[in-house]
C-alpha cells in the first residue's frame, strides 16, 4: 500500500500554490520546485528574544518565485492582492508583518529563503505573510515573502498541501525553543545539493574593501556545520564585485575577499583547510544591475559552491 501511494504521488502533476490562489498581476515564474512530501516551519510571529514561533506543517510543499518586471508596483500593493486571495481561499492569516516590524535581519535569516539569483531580500523593503489552512480540505499552509530590487518585485510563495493518508499538518504546536543550527544546517545542504551554491548573504563587503570583522556571522556557522558532517565534501568560496575598476583589479579583489571568508572558516569556525578553496570571480557573474547602489550592493557577495 505504501508503495503504491509512493508511486501515486510521483505520478501527481505540479501542486502549485498558484493553482489555489492564481499567479500574482503582471508576475511571470522564475522559479518552480515541484511538489514533493516534505515539511515547511511556518512562521507565527516576529523574531524576538532571539528565536522565531514557527509551527511544523507537512505534506506536499511546492516552492515558487515570481518576478514582476517593473518599477510601478510596491510590495505593499501586491501583498495585498495576494491577502485578498488568501482570505478569499480561506485560511487564516498568521503572520502579516513588514520588514522591521518582522525581526528584519534575523527574521530573514531565521526563515526559509530560496537563494540568489532567484529570490532576493531587500532588508529595508520586505513584506511577509503567513496563513493556515485548517479549515480547508487541500491547502494546508502558505508563504509568502515580497521584496524587491531595483528594477522588479519578487514574490516568493511556499504552499503545503494535503497528501491523503501520507502525511498530514503536523499537530506540533509552536515551537517553544530557538531554531537550532541543524535547522540552518539543512536550509544550506538542500541550497548545496539541490542548486549546487548557496550565497552567503551575511557577509557585506564594501567597496574596496577585503578585510571581514571578526564576529559571528550565520551563514559561516551553516557552513562549517555542513562540512564537519560531510567530511568528503569540498566548497569552493568565490568572491564577487561590482563593475567599478578594472577587470584585473577585480579579480583580485574578488580573490582576497573569497581568502578572508576561508581564513576566518579555518581559524574561528574549526573547518578543514582541505575542504576549502577561493576563488575570485571578479564582476564577471553579476546578480543584479551595476547601474545602481541596490545592485552593485547585490554584485559585491561571497557563494559557496559545492565541488565534485
Amino acid at each position: 500500500m505504501r508503495i503504491f501511494l509512493l508511486i501515486a504521488f510521483c505520478a501527481m502533476p505540479s501542486i502549485a500554490l498558484t493553482a489555489g490562489l492564481a499567479a500574482p498581476t503582471g508576475g511571470e515564474l522564475v522559479t518552480e520546485l515541484k511538489a514533493e512530501p516534505g515539511q515547511h516551519l511556518l512562521p507565527l510571529a516576529p523574531f524576538q528574544d532571539d528565536w522565531l514561533p514557527t509551527r511544523v506543517v507537512k505534506g506536499a510543499v511546492s516552492r515558487e518565485v515570481w518576478r514582476i518586471e517593473q518599477t510601478e508596483p510596491t510590495t505593499n500593493a501586491v501583498m495585498s492582492e495576494l491577502r485578498q486571495r488568501i482570505l478569499a481561499a480561506g485560511l487564516s492569516i498568521q503572520l502579516d508583518c513588514v520588514d522591521e516590524l518582522c525581526g528584519g535581519f534575523d527574521f530573514r535569516f531565521e526563515t526559509e529563503v530560496l537563494p540568489a539569483p532567484d529570490m532576493y531580500v531587500d532588508l529595508s523593503d520586505f513584506r511577509f505573510l503567513s496563513a493556515l489552512g485548517e479549515d480547508t480540505d487541500d491547502l494546508r499552509a502558505v508563504s509568502i515573502l515580497v521584496s524587491r530590487t531595483s528594477t522588479a518585485v519578487l514574490i516568493q510563495m511556499i504552499s503545503v498541501r494535503a497528501i491523503s493518508d501520507v502525511v498530514d499538518v503536523s499537530e506540533n504546536p509552536v515551537t517553544t525553543e530557538p531554531l537550532t543550527t541543524q535547522n540552518q544546517e539543512g536550509e544550506i545542504a538542500s541550497q548545496l545539493t539541490i542548486f549546487g551554491h548557496a550565497v552567503l548573504q551575511d557577509l557585506a563587503f564594501e567597496a574596496g574593501l577585503t578585510t571581514l570583522r571578526v564576529e559571528p556571522y550565520q551563514s559561516l556557522t551553516e557552513i562549517a556545520a555542513y562540512l564537519k558532517e560531510h567530511k568528503t565534501a569540498r566548497v569552493a568560496l568565490v568572491g564577487h564585485t561590482d563593475s567599478v575598476g578594472a577587470f584585473d583589479d577585480n579579480i583580485a579583489l574578488s580573490k582576497k575577499r573569497a581568502e578572508a571568508v576561508m581564513e576566518q572558516l579555518v581559524t574561528d569556525y574549526g573547518v578543514n583547510t582541505t575542504q576549502l578553496e577561493a576563488r575570485g570571480a571578479g564582476y564577471l557573474s553579476p546578480v543584479a544591475s551595476n547601474t545602481t547602489d541596490q545592485g552593485r550592493a547585490e554584485n559585491r557577495r561571497v557563494e559557496a559552491v559545492l565541488l565534485p
